[in-house]
């Protein structure tokens, strides 16, 4: 006899899953006994809510916590614990997020694991160049409006 969750876990074998189901089995639904076969296929879903992202992320599993560390909605309160985290796939693609932060991302940088160290160093230096070109546009906003301000005196 075939319940829901029967119905669910045969969805989630299939292979021509679309981000819109995910989204209604994931987080409309909260049907979050799938997420392991999901995951073990490979599968990617970054739109996880936060409450589904909390729970996934708080998983014994690493497969699991490996598949929520992908979230936009992955919370910083939660980044700590995991950059310590044992398994090396929790690391390698918590170093994808954007939203792990310039400390995590040192700290992953010194990672036993050096293509999580290398991987962290570049994102590192992708968020200091981000920060240059910030600070360069903010330096050329007030020349611009300094000079419009100069010209409406005159």
């Amino acid at each position: 006899m075939l319940d829901d969750l029967s119905v669910h876990e045969v969805l989630a074998l299939r292979t021509d899953l679309q981000d819109s189901h995910l989204n209604i089995l994931l987080n409309e639904k909260q049907v979050l006994d799938i997420v392991y076969p999901l995951a073990m296929k490979g599968y990617s879903f970054k739109d996880l809510s936060k409450e589904v992202t909390r729970k996934l992320v708080a998983s014994e599993l690493p497969t699991i916590r490996k598949f929520a560390v992908e979230s936009h909605e992955l919370e910083k309160r939660d980044v700590p614990r995991l950059v310590y985290d044992a398994s090396r796939d929790v690391r390698f693609k918590l170093v994808t997020n954007p939203n792990v932060g310039e400390v995590a991302l040192d700290f992953l940088s010194r990672d036993c694991d050096e293509e999580i160290a290398r991987n962290a160093r570049e994102q590192l230096d992708i968020l200091k160049e981000e920060a240059e070109v910030e600070e360069e546009i903010k330096e050329e906003k007030g020349i611009l409006s300094r000079l419009v301000s100069v010209i409406k005196g005159l």
